[in-house]
């Protein structure tokens, strides 16, 4: 048997690969994510009760990042305003909850397209997302392809 492949396609291999590196690169991202909060160097201090809040407030979304989540829920989590809670996710992340919410719903359905054969919508619904036009907008603004061209690009890697 023959496996060598054929690279003379150079911007094929790019458009299959490329994907999947980026997602590969969020994955990675997303872990330090989750255990980290960020150090901020001497220009800005995080109290103790700031750290103690942010993960209290990712916990809550990583744990209920399936169902309808509103920014009153976030900010209930760890009983402070709704103000406070965008403020602190601006301040160590430099997002808002509702980013990072999107970003972690978009990096779990990475799992569901690669190791899966659930269809987009129900991998839309899986991961909280009400609809999947705008989950498959969200995902092509993240990683500039569509869940399905991200996953008939997993599909081809693999048989490589």
């Amino acid at each position: 048997m023959d496996f060598s492949v054929n690279f003379g396609d150079r911007q094929f291999i790019m458009n299959l690969i490329w994907p999947v590196f980026r997602i590969m690169v969020t994955e990675i991202w997303l872990t330090l994510y989750e255990n980290c909060v960020p150090d901020l160097g001497d220009k800005r201090s995080v109290s103790h009760a700031e750290k103690a809040r942010i993960d209290i407030l990712r916990r809550f979304i990583q744990e209920n990042y399936a169902e309808k989540i509103t920014l009153e829920d976030i900010a209930a989590s760890a009983h402070i305003s709704r103000g406070e809670c965008c403020r602190i996710f601006k301040r160590l992340y430099g997002t808002t909850p509702f980013q990072y919410l999107v970003h972690y719903r978009l990096t779990r359905s990475v799992y569901y397209l690669s190791e899966t054969d659930k269809s987009i919508s129900q991998i839309a619904q899986s991961v909280g997302f009400c609809s999947s036009s705008y989950y498959t907008k969200c995902f092509r603004s993240e990683y500039n392809c569509t869940p399905l061209k991200f996953r008939q690009a997993q599909h081809r890697l693999a048989e490589i």
